[in-house]
């Protein structure tokens, strides 16, 4: 195309998508192992357009072009130093840098080596023996420097003109075995130039963030930092680079005294050794500069450490001593003598220890044998990412940071991929040094806009056609509402203080009268000996047991459903809550913040909305039904005997306990309408991706279906499967799969018809993005419209895979979800299941809008995240040097008996 002229889609690309569908294989490989099932046929419904997307060709101008790989062995074992070994071993090795070029040679910097230019070594290696470790900020080895043995081995060669010619390939039965070790090479040398590149900050899984783009302060000494992300793609006669744009938050460079005062701007107003055990959590691991030990060989450059935690003295002072409080051993012309860090520092460092010594000294050596440092001599290393939980004003910044308009995003990522990664450029130092080129503009692919759903409310004359992914409900009755009664208020108070600006009843009132608009039937509140529970914010220890004996109180009161009105998001405060109502005393609880209530009251169009919002959740909760879709939109839910599961696994965060449980979440639809999703949830072995108990989990979700239907059980089952990463595909299919057929034994008699099992593996952590190329194709807010789907271009080259983009990205460039068929023994046909995923979209209650993931996978993410809340104490303890105990443990599986047949995580 000439220059400003809109590349198409390729049509060598669609002859060949084409030339591939409609064949039929076994579901069984030559081995006997189940494979993924081939796609049938591309979706034809829907007004088709034309979309850029965030990948790049790549190119062999060799055809013939080889790789080498290498593999290290280390003796002994380098235990969290392997890339500056293997840096050391690339520069020290005669057949290496010097003998080949330091350009030919690209490194994961943990065991592997990828070369432009064959190395003979032999058939048993090299081994290069006694390379001391040497500190980044030295040039020489210390006195006591650990020293390796590497034994550098050939691994084969990599042959990307043979997954060149897999993929040019239209016979559906050729495959390309050493497919994953030829991507992980191509990624390798990706990832050379930006991790050879001064001021890059490189991370693994293809990450890169330049140090000299403009943070953004998030708060609490975090700042926001733009970078890019890159991954080698195949995809049916290509081999492309997904390259987006990504934010990440890093701990704030500079003196580590600003780091830690403006984290503890985030706890006033806690106990002070809670905020000291907090301070520990957030400094753990940060790597700093001692200002006051310069390296001994390279000038103007001080040495490095990692940070343990924080000091511990002995009682009384504990966690947290600083510089008087401290003392050691010290030997001083050869005498031995007790001294305090400060007079230490003073006397035998000559050095001012400022703040008069009342700031808690860091630990940079370790539990046995600390090493006391003064804060004030140290600086926090930039280029560090945080792995810690975001408050909620942290993720809220971050959002404003990280969301960017889609054609911003678009010029990020083409001007940054060029200055970062070489794309379109021919550099000695970048891929083209190892046969590849990349071509600078992204590509185009062919999409279709799905038409939304008319939406199904207790009135007919009701129904509404949603515009923009979104619809207005004021003045509609919800599909089926509940009644609401057996509830109360409770009024949560730091200190006595009151949160809400106006009467405790002109909130009750009012909700009740908005819940009555929407249908519901609503009850008088129950009276309660008391309404509010006061709290002192410091003492947090206290505040379990407070609300489990108020709670207890509601319960003795018969109340089923309680409004709890904390005064403002609390991540330690709502767990609490959330334990209590669902685990222990078996109540249906809905929270609300003051702040944000206070706010819609005194606001300009009041409090309606924002209350009709509240109410969506307590319809759900007490059994009702929000909305429903009109007959001829359900495909093959109609006839009522198609089921619907959700299934779900998160895992434990970087703070959690040693050996923290992940927990499996499933939901499941009851009938037809799939307004109601009871659900079933467990605790299983620590960062587990495939269910453990996934054969009880489904036997419970069948047997509630068989109570809601008279004893009938369904004759389809239809699986939307979160959670799973790209590589866990096929054990999902051969390890959950069969849970199916085991539960569906146990609950079905021999002589019914069993039903047929599909499942769908629902992706949303990827990097696909799209950006519309016309108006016609463009939503307000620059993405593509809701309902946008892309089955070809850079879907799966074997396999049945599409891209849905089912809302309105309002903020920022949309992410679409990506839905991959693992098993389709329904036999269900391409429209038909991309229609009927794009409409279940619109039936999420919780909202008035299309959501980004269809309501089976979207409600068990939820139910995982509330299951996280039962366990909050394990997973947000800041201690991984605990190891979590099952047989001690408060929560492992289910909730209270009084809710457990309902959505009680909504």
């Amino acid at each position: 195309p000439q220059e400003g002229e809109l590349e198409k889609p390729s049509a060598e690309v669609t002859k060949a998508e084409d030339a591939l569908v409609g064949l039929t294989l076994s579901t069984l490989s030559i081995k006997g192992e189940k494979r993924l099932p081939l796609r049938p046929s591309y979706g034809t419904t829907g007004t088709p357009i034309v979309l850029r997307t965030n990948y790049f060709q790549i190119t062999l101008p060799d055809p013939n072009a080889k790789l080498f790989r290498y593999v290290v062995n280390f003796d002994p074992d380098p235990k969290g130093k392997s890339k500056r070994m293997i840096q050391l071993l690339i520069d020290r090795a005669p057949f290496l840098a010097k003998a080949i070029g330091a350009e030919n040679i690209a490194t994961d910097y943990k065991t592997i080596i990828i070369t432009s230019v064959e190395v003979n070594l032999g058939p048993e290696g090299f081994q290069v023996g006694n390379i001391p470790y040497i500190e980044p900020e030295e040039s020489e080895e210390g006195p006591k420097a650990v020293k390796y043995k590497m034994r550098v081995k050939q691994d084969g060669t990599v042959s990307v003109a043979n997954l060149m010619q897999y993929l040019m390939s239209t016979d559906p039965r050729t495959t390309c075995d050493d497919k994953s070790p030829i991507l992980q090479a191509l990624n390798i040398v990706m990832s050379r130039l930006p991790s050879n590149t001064t001021g890059i900050a490189a991370f693994k899984g293809g990450k890169f963030f330049p140090l000299d783009n403009q943070p953004s302060s998030l708060g609490g000494g975090l700042t926001a930092l733009r970078g890019l992300y890159t991954s080698v793609r195949t995809s049916t006669l290509r081999l492309l680079l997904n390259v987006n744009s990504i934010t990440a938050a890093f701990y704030e460079a500079g003196p580590l005294t600003k780091l830690m005062d403006a984290f503890l701007d985030t706890v006033r107003g806690r106990d002070h050794q809670e905020q000291l055990k907090e301070l520990q959590k957030f400094l753990k691991g940060v790597r700093v500069e001692l200002r006051h030990i310069k390296s001994k060989t390279i000038d103007g450059v001080f040495k490095k450490k990692v940070i343990y935690g924080l000091v511990t003295s002995p009682k009384p002072v504990g966690l947290g001593a600083n510089a008087r409080q401290s003392t050691f051993e010290w030997e001083k012309d050869g005498k031995r003598k007790r001294v305090t860090v400060e007079a230490y520092y003073k006397e035998g460092k000559s050095l001012k220890v400022y703040q008069e010594g009342q700031r808690p000294l860091i630990n940079v050596g370790n539990k046995e044998h600390p090493i006391m440092i003064p804060p004030e001599l140290c600086n926090v290393v930039p280029g560090q990412i945080s792995g810690k939980k975001l408050s909620g004003s942290q993720t809220a910044n971050m959002v404003n940071v990280a969301c960017r308009q889609p054609a911003t995003n678009a010029e990020l990522i083409v001007g940054e991929g060029a200055r970062i990664l070489g794309l379109g450029q021919n550099r000695m130092d970048g891929p083209s040094k190892f046969g590849l080129e990349i071509k600078p503009q992204m590509i185009t692919v062919p999409g279709r806009i799905l038409k939304p759903p008319t939406l199904v409310y207790a009135n007919p004359k009701q129904n509404t056609n949603p515009r923009f992914g979104a619809w207005n409900m004021m003045g509609i009755k919800f599909s089926v509402g509940a009644n609401i009664t057996d509830w109360s208020v409770m009024e949560i108070q730091w200190n006595g203080r009151r949160s809400l600006s106006f009467p405790t009843k002109d909130l009750i009132n009012q909700l009740a009268k908005q819940m009555e608009l929407c249908g519901l039937r609503v009850g008088p509140t129950i009276n309660l000996p008391q309404t509010v529970l006061n709290l002192n914010p410091a003492d947090t220890e206290s505040h379990d047991a407070a609300i489990d004996a108020f709670l207890k109180m509601v319960r003795q009161a018969k109340v089923k459903m309680i409004l709890v009105v904390i005064p403002e998001k609390d991540t330690r405060l709502y767990p609490k809550i959330k334990f209590r109502t669902d685990v222990t005393h078996g109540l249906h609880c809905v929270c609300v913040a003051a702040n944000t209530v206070n706010k819609q009251w005194d606001g300009r169009s009041g409090p309606a909305q924002y209350l009709a919002n509240v109410a969506l959740k307590f319809n759900l909760k007490r059994g009702g039904v929000n909305q429903q879709l009109p007959k001829e939109k359900m495909g093959i839910l109609d006839d009522g005997n198609t089921m619907l599961v959700g299934i779900d696994v998160t895992h434990p965060s970087p703070d959690s306990q040693s050996g923290a449980p992940s927990i499996a979440a499933c939901v499941a639809s009851v009938d037809k309408r799939c307004g109601q999703w009871p659900a079933s949830v467990r605790a299983q072995e620590s960062r587990k991706e495939i269910v453990s108990g996934l054969e009880d989990l489904i036997v419970e979700r069948l047997k509630t279906w068989q109570n809601h239907n008279k004893g009938a059980l369904p004759n389809k089952i239809l699986v939307y499967r979160d959670g799973v990463s790209e590589g866990q595909y096929l054990t999902v299919l051969n390890e959950e799969s069969p849970s199916f057929d085991k539960a569906i034994q146990r609950v079905y008699k021999a002589n019914e018809k069993k039903p047929l099992v599909t499942i769908i593996v629902v992706g949303k952590r990827h990097h696909t993005r799209f950006y519309p190329t016309d108006e016609s194709g463009m939503a307000r807010s620059g993405n593509p419209h809701p309902g946008t789907i892309v089955d070809r271009g850079i879907t799966m080259e074997r396999g049945w895979d599409f891209f849905l983009q089912a809302h309105d990205g309002l903020k920022g460039t949309a992410r679409p979800a990506h839905y991959v068929v693992i098993q389709n023994q329904i036999g269900i046909k391409v429209d038909a299941l991309e229609q009927l995923t794009h409409n279940l979209c619109y039936l999420f209650g919780r909202a008035t809008k299309s959501v980004s993931i269809c309501p089976p996978a979207y409600y068990a993410d939820i139910l995982a995240e509330r299951a996280r809340c039962y366990l909050d104490n394990v997973f947000n303890s800041g201690r991984s040097d605990m190891s979590f105990d099952w047989a001690r443990a408060r929560w492992t599986r289910d909730v209270h008996e009084d809710i457990k047949n309902s959505m009680f995580y909504i």
